[in-house]
C-alpha cells in the first residue's frame, strides 16, 4: 500500500529529513510489517514543499492481522 503526503520545512535553514517507526502493537509484528519512504535523507530548503511517497510492505504471514505503529518524521539541520 502506498500514501503519498506532503512534507514542508517551515524553518529558516535547510533541514535533512529522516523517518522512523515506533510504538508498534503487538511488539512482534514489526518483524513482518515495514514501512519505507522515498525521502529519506532528503534536504528541504526553507520554505520548500515536497512531496513523500511511503509504501507499508507487509508478509504474507501477517496478512489479516490487526496492528499499529506511529510514523516519527523528523527534520535536522
Amino acid at each position: 500500500m502506498v500514501r503519498t503526503c506532503y512534507v514542508k520545512n517551515t524553518g529558516n535553514t535547510q533541514i535533512t529529513l529522516a523517518m522512523s517507526t515506533q510504538d508498534w502493537a503487538p511488539a512482534g509484528v514489526s518483524s513482518q510489517i515495514s514501512v519505507v519512504w522515498d525521502r529519506e535523507g532528503v534536504a528541504v530548503g526553507p520554505g520548500q514543499v515536497i512531496l513523500a511517497s511511503l509504501t507499508l510492505s507487509v508478509l504474507p504471514s501477517a496478512a489479516g492481522a490487526s496492528f499499529s505503529f506511529n510514523i516519527k518524521t523528523t527534520g535536522s539541520g
